[in-house]
Parts: C-alpha cells; sequence; structure tokens
C-alpha cells in the first residue's frame, strides 16, 4: 500500500483543457492577494477558492492541494470537492489521494469523504487499490463513500472485495442500542451547500470550521453501524456493478466462484 501511495504522488501534474498557464498563474496570483489578507472574510476566502478552481490547470491545481493540508475545515473540504472537475489535469488524483492519507487529515470524516468522492469524479484507475483499501479498514463513514464511488470506475476486480465485505456487515451483533446522529457527516450535498459549492455559506461552521467528532461504541454498536451505514450501499454498488441482483453473500458467492457472468442487458 506504501508503494502505491508513493506511486499516485509521483504522478506528473499536466495541465488540461484549453485554459493557458498565463490565466491559471493570475488566477493564483489574485487566489493569494484575496485568501492570505488578514482582513479577508471567511466568505471571501471561500469564494476565492471557488475562483481559483474556474480555471482546471496544474498551477490552480496545486494552490487547491495545498489548501488540503493547511486550510480550515470548511476550505479544504471546498477545495477537495472543488478537485473534482479537475479531471483534465493528469494527477489531480494524486494531490486528493494524498490528502486523503495524510495523517494531518485521519480524523477529519467529512473532508475524507469529499476527497473520496472527488476521487470517484476523477475516475483515476491508479487509485482504485487506495479505494480498496480503505473499504477493508473499519472507518464506516468512509467506506460508505468508497462504496457507492467504486461502480464509477466500471472495474471487476473490485467485485470479490464487495462481495468479501458483504458478508462482514451480514455478521449482525446481537444487539443495536447506538444513539448517533451522523446525517451531516454522510449527506454530501448538504455539506455542498453549507461550503458555498451549491451557492450556500459557511456561517453554520464556527470559525475554525470544525465538522467532525469522536465517539466511542462497543462491539456490537460496531457491527450494527457497518451494517446500518455500508450494507445497502454494497448491494446497490453490486448491482450497477454486475447488473444482477442477489439477496445475500452466500448468492453472490456463489454467483462468483461459478464464473460471474454479467446479467444480459436488454
Amino acid at each position: 500500500m506504501n508503494i502505491l501511495i508513493v506511486s499516485i504522488l509521483a504522478a506528473p501534474l499536466l495541465a488540461g483543457g484549453s485554459d493557458t498557464e498565463k490565466e491559471a498563474k493570475k488566477a493564483v496570483e489574485d487566489f493569494r492577494s484575496v485568501y492570505f489578507l488578514k482582513s479577508t472574510t471567511d466568505a471571501d476566502r471561500i469564494a476565492s477558492i471557488q475562483n481559483l478552481a474556474k480555471i482546471p490547470h496544474m498551477n490552480t491545481a496545486r494552490m487547491l492541494g495545498k489548501l488540503l493540508f493547511i486550510a480550515p475545515d470548511a476550505h479544504r473540504i471546498t477545495a477537495a470537492l472543488a478537485l473534482g472537475d479537475f479531471y483534465e489535469v493528469r494527477g489531480a488524483s494524486a494531490l486528493a489521494a494524498g490528502a486523503l492519507m495524510a495523517r494531518c487529515n485521519k480524523d477529519k470524516t467529512t473532508l475524507r469523504v469529499a476527497l473520496v468522492q472527488t476521487l470517484g469524479s476523477l475516475r483515476q484507475t491508479a487509485v482504485l487499490p487506495l479505494l480498496h483499501h480503505l473499504v477493508e479498514k473499519d472507518d464506516f463513514i468512509v467506506a460508505k463513500a468508497v462504496i457507492e464511488v467504486i461502480p464509477s470506475f466500471e472495474r471487476r476486480e473490485s467485485i470479490p472485495l464487495l462481495i468479501k465485505y458483504l458478508r462482514k456487515c451480514e455478521r449482525k451483533p446481537d444487539n443495536f442500542t447506538m444513539n448517533l446522529n451522523i446525517g451531516d457527516l454522510c449527506n454530501l450535498d448538504k455539506l455542498k451547500d453549507q461550503t458555498g459549492m451549491g451557492g450556500g455559506s459557511v456561517s453554520g461552521l464556527g470559525a475554525e470550521g470544525q465538522m467532525d467528532f469522536k465517539v466511542k461504541i462497543n462491539a456490537d454498536e460496531k457491527q450494527g453501524l457497518r451494517n446500518r451505514l455500508c450494507y445497502p450501499a454494497l448491494k446497490k454498488a453490486l448491482r450497477e456493478l454486475t447488473g444482477h441482483y442477489l439477496p445475500d453473500w452466500k448468492s453472490w458467492n456463489q454467483w462468483w466462484r461459478s464464473g460471474g457472468a454479467h446479467a444480459q442487458r436488454r
């Protein structure tokens, strides 16, 4: 996995689209003149990130990439979502992947979900092993986001991983009494509104833009949360990848072991 991360981060950033280097350099200069001024309001900083994102180029991508490490949480999320439109800039996935695995972002669940969705939008297959790795880790909110974007890559090698995780989800707990509202963490549509990507603002996030929290759960609650978050997403992802609708892990496992033929499209 470390070798994979190094190879992704080593990918060169190449400019794409019709934007010229001159336009991109001016956009970065304009951004710096606004964003790093002490007197600039938070709303204006958000707007400056959005303006920077209007010119997909290696220079603007690098600036957004820096924000993923140094900016307040809400600004990092805005930059992460903006990178999803940089599909013409080869190497943009490397910036998102690097921020996703960075130690400084380890506990920033909402940001990591946004970065996963950006990788799904960019669809660079080099990051697929990294996404597979995240599914197998027990960070359920991020795992759910990964499961939801995996079908966009349309790669057969994702199927056995999803089937394996389906079995883990079907091991239901004896009890489940967790009282935790995680809707705001999972709802990226609302998140886009909050960060201004959908025309909203960040006024409700606080001065530091803190959006995440920690909670301790026991083993049964852990399994229940995995089932609640990931199980529906897994069944939908497998259906999108294969064209089949099968009821449980046993059926999926038998299908895969028998050759895993895709459903005939009418």
